[in-house]
């Protein structure tokens, strides 16, 4: 028998057999309305009752307690099949709300108490969701989900597909701002002559290796001080991916003279919030962890000033 549940439109199928005979109403186990699900006739019922008091050889049977059968319910024990793993997952995306999030129930490395459900990376499953899709939906919650994105990252699949995220969109910001230039548009007008030097093995070989190098170089410095303050909970890797997916606003190059300040501002939001829940962190230890960098420059700044002002006042 299909019943359908009249408040949510839950459905399932359930044998025949193993509903009650005199069983009229359900319980939805997805909202728990109770409904008539069948009506039973008048004949069936006063059979029942009397099979159930006469017994087989018309003999009186003492009463039972006026407990009720239990209410068939839409939540009965029986073996996993597909048809309850396909339930199960239209539940989750119910709850959710929205249709095309893969939510996967993974523990988190962390081994933290309230394990979070990871999302996984667009950009990471490119057979799913096809290249420029799976990058521009990547871009999309990078940039305007932030919390949520890093907060439901995997960790633990490798650092190679957000370097080649980084790679393009660093690729792709120097590509449009050399063409602003070359139209006049940019903050550093440059004439066609002036990029002549600019070759596609510099553009695309000399130039990724450099962002290469300073990205790990960055990802390290900041990962060490992330590990000071005690913050580091999900290894170089974490720090990694919030430094990597970080730079999806500088896509914010596409708007002439006050894109690449836009998209800077922006990417430094996106990277803090991605070290702050990816390593389910606080944003006071965070910020104190991006801070310590500083220090050493800062001190150095002070240093040649101080030097510059007394070398000024022996000349005078």
């Amino acid at each position: 028998m299909e019943i359908i549940c009249p408040q949510c439109n839950f459905t399932r199928i359930i044998p025949d057999e193993k509903i009650p005979a005199r069983a009229e109403i359900a319980t939805c186990p997805k909202c728990k309305h109770k409904f008539r699900f069948r009506e039973l006739t008048e004949g069936i019922a006063t059979d029942a009752t009397v099979d159930a008091e006469t017994g087989p050889d018309n003999t009186s049977v003492p009463k039972q307690s006026s407990e009720k059968e239990p209410q068939p319910s839409l939540t009965h024990n029986k073996p996993e099949t597909k048809q309850d793993n396909g339930e199960e997952f239209w539940d989750k995306l119910a709850a959710l709300g929205q249709p095309h999030q893969d939510k996967q129930h993974r523990t988190s490395p962390s081994g933290d108490a309230s394990t979070f459900a990871e999302i996984d990376v667009p950009w990471e499953h490119l057979d799913k969701y096809g290249f420029f899709p799976g990058l521009w939906e990547t871009i999309k919650r990078a940039m305007l989900q932030p919390a949520a994105f890093f907060r439901s990252m995997p960790v633990g699949n490798g650092q190679i597909k957000p370097l080649i995220f980084y790679l393009l969109i660093a690729e792709f910001q120097i590509v449009m701002q050399l063409l602003w230039d070359m139209t006049g548009v940019g903050a550093n007008a440059t004439s066609e002559a002036g990029l002549a030097g600019i070759s596609a093995v510099m553009l695309l070989v000399v130039y990724p290796l450099l962002l290469i190098m300073m990205l790990y170089l960055m990802a390290a410095l900041v990962h060490a001080c992330l590990h000071l303050v005690g913050v580091a909970t999900r290894g170089f890797e974490g720090t990694f991916r919030a430094l990597t997916y970080g730079s999806a606003p500088m896509v914010m190059v596409l708007v002439p003279m006050i894109g690449p300040l836009i998209g800077a501002i922006w990417s430094l939001i996106v990277t803090f919030l991605g070290y702050k829940h990816i390593h389910r962190s606080t944003t006071g230890k965070v910020l104190l962890a991006m801070l310590l960098p500083l220090i050493p420059f800062g001190l150095l700044l002070i240093l040649v000033l101080t030097m510059a002002q007394r070398n000024g006042a022996m000349t005078f």
